[in-house]
């Protein structure tokens, strides 16, 4: 009886350790992705792409408002060319599922 007890209160520590570590990893993941959220703002309000440009995958696909699509080179020279009155991000909400985060 005592046997089992200690193996269940060994198996709830290495639970409760393994719960703790993921969650203090889902912290983190979650910190980095604001700051590279931010870090995109700063390189908008300075009007300075090549901040951002390493966030992006070189393959990636953007597909504006219109429908009309755009490769990684072609956005980023219209970024550089976009004038913006004012860029703000307010509550931002990051969420960390494994290996994939949403920010919002």
């Amino acid at each position: 009886m005592k046997r089992d007890l200690t193996l269940c209160f060994l198996g709830l520590v290495l639970f409760v350790s393994a719960a703790l570590a993921q969650a203090q990893e889902t912290a983190g993941t979650e910190r980095t992705v604001a700051t590279l959220e931010q870090k995109w703002v700063q390189g908008v309000k300075a009007n300075n792409p090549d901040l951002f440009a390493p966030l992006l995958a070189d393959k990636i696909v953007i597909t504006n408002d219109d429908g009309s699509v755009q490769n990684k080179a072609e956005w980023l020279a219209n970024m550089k060319a976009a004038k913006f009155d004012s860029v703000a991000l307010d509550n931002l909400k990051v969420t960390a599922f494994g290996d994939t985060a949403i920010a919002t």
